[in-house]
């Protein structure tokens, strides 16, 4: 069955609302998504759902993220990723109130109108109609002092954005199924041809995705004799990652949790995973020697890495069905690929209707390079910020940190895993820890910034000098600003540093 919901934003001058149609099997965590898309919100804040009324009768029940909501702790929440809107919504006139970033405080009630049958000409979810746009993240203050207005569009072009954002929503999560014996019997022949015997590591290349448009920049691997294989860095992230790899100063777990690529390696059969080699025996398919089984992995920033999607299969195809012909042409004709770290010039693989070419191309006709921006915006609320900074100045300085830990999470059985976000503050003259919180970290720039205002109003100071990295700066420097806070950069932390050594040495249980 499907829910007709009109959703509202409350407290507005005017009236801006919604009227979505729902799958009643959708979960709290799936509406949220949907009402972040129906309202152009970023995800940058905390949310949760407020159950006013179910069955006909005012109730009171909390439903959220429990994990999220570290500044209520004695609430009890229940958990968004399990809970369906059938249990809660289940006559019409039920109701909830969900509300997003607990700072600026917006809040909609969410009406079941209608439950309807579904309808086989309608991809769920979809909006019916939308009325006004929803305002800029962070302005509730600007809509207090009076310096923004409600914004009027058309309603009719403002329901087609939504349900448009809703097909590219629906079209990416559709499922496909991977055709693992042509992606193994095409990785066969690429460990045939040898590409490492040509090409060196340091000898990179570009695919255009004829699908996407994306660019896969690919690295061969095998030229020192250690790994065999080829890494598909996937679009500007997947490039930035990539020159992180040649900085030389990052360690492994450093390189691991900002990587976006995917790699296709081949290993001995005692190095497979039990997923791996279940695939290869469900092909049909045996390999025999050393360095001759094939594995594809995914990496993805702030995730462990884990076994390809259909979208990556595809990707990684066509990666490695054009390196066999790029291969060729270094063959036949002696074709030059230049080193990767000279940065100004990189041979492509360019589809043109049902044919390719290839071309030396500059990497900025690519639109790839362009590093990320080092000047974020203030991801917070602008009340949370004036409340924080009215607290008195301490003169002791602290190191302040924010990275991930080697230590997975895997919160669903067979989901995959992500590596938590830790925040850690040490004063320096004591060698105290006086703050620690762990995150999930999907959005780190907006995490960073609210959880550095937690530790202020924790200890209800601000320190007057903040050491940190230029990594942990970027995430947080315009908060810093709007504090007044003196910051020192610097590469190493040393007591943060014994911190996490500690951490690392640690058993895992």
């Amino acid at each position: 069955m499907i829910f007709q919901f009109k959703v509202q934003m409350l407290q507005m001058e005017k009236p801006i609302w919604r009227r979505l149609l729902v799958d009643r099997d959708s979960t709290f965590y799936q509406l949220h998504e949907i009402l972040q898309v129906a309202f152009d919100w970023g995800g940058y804040h905390l949310h949760n759902f407020m159950i006013t009324r179910k069955d006909g009768k005012k109730v009171e029940n909390e439903i959220g993220n429990p994990e999220e909501e570290f500044d209520f702790s004695w609430r009890v929440v229940l958990d968004e990723h399990h809970e369906k809107l059938s249990d809660w919504f289940i006559m019409e006139k039920d109701r909830a109130v969900y509300t997003y970033d607990f700072g600026d405080d917006w809040r909609h009630e969410i009406v079941l109108e209608k439950i309807l049958s579904p309808s086989k000409d309608v991809t769920y979810p979809y909006c019916l109609k939308a009325v006004r746009p929803a305002p800029a993240e962070d302005s509730r203050s600007l809509y207090i002092t009076g310096e923004a207005e409600i914004e009027e569009a058309d309603s009719k072009v403002l329901t087609e954005e939504v349900n448009f954002m809703f097909c590219e929503i629906v079209n990416s999560k559709q499922d496909e199924t991977i055709n693992w014996n042509e992606l193994l019997e095409k990785a066969k022949e690429f460990n045939k041809a040898k590409p490492w015997e040509w090409f060196d590591d340091d000898e990179v290349f570009v695919v255009i995705d004829p699908m996407t448009g994306e660019n896969l920049i690919c690295s061969i691997l095998g030229a020192l004799g250690e790994e065999y294989g080829m890494a598909v860095y996937i679009g500007n992230e997947g490039f930035q990652s990539l020159l992180k790899t040649t900085e030389g100063h990052f360690n492994y777990f450093d390189i691991l949790v900002t990587q976006r690529n995917l790699l296709v390696s081949f290993s001995n059969r005692d190095e497979l995973e039990r997923e791996d080699y279940q695939i290869i025996k469900d092909a049909g398919l045996t390999f025999r020697g050393k360095k001759q089984w094939p594995m594809f992995r995914s990496f993805m920033p702030g995730m462990y890495p884990w076994l390809i999607n259909e979208k990556e299969a595809r990707l990684l195809m066509v990666a490695m069905e054009q390196a066999l012909l790029l291969l060729r042409e270094v063959e036949e004709e002696n074709l030059f690929i230049p080193f990767f770290q000279e940065g100004k010039h990189i041979i492509a693989r360019i589809p043109e209707q049902s044919e390719w070419k290839t071309e030396l191309l500059l990497l900025e006709d690519l639109d790839i390079g362009t590093a990320p921006a080092e000047d974020l915006p203030l991801l917070v609320s602008e009340l949370d910020v004036l409340r924080v900074s009215k607290y008195k100045r301490f003169n002791n300085p602290i190191e302040i940190d924010f990275s991930r830990i080697d230590m997975p999470i895997q919160e669903e059985s067979g989901g995959r895993p992500y590596f938590p976000m830790m925040a850690v503050a040490i004063d320096q003259q004591s060698g105290l820890i006086i703050f620690q919180e762990l995150v999930q970290g999907k959005n780190p720039e907006a995490d960073a910034q609210s959880i550095l205002l937690k530790m202020f109003h924790q200890i209800e100071k601000i320190p007057r000098e903040i050491w940190m990295t230029k990594e942990t700066r970027v995430l947080l420097n315009s908060l810093l600003i709007r504090l007044q806070s003196n910051v020192i950069e610097v590469e190493i932390l040393p007591q943060i540093e014994e911190f996490k050594q500690f951490i690392g040495e640690m058993p895992k249980f």
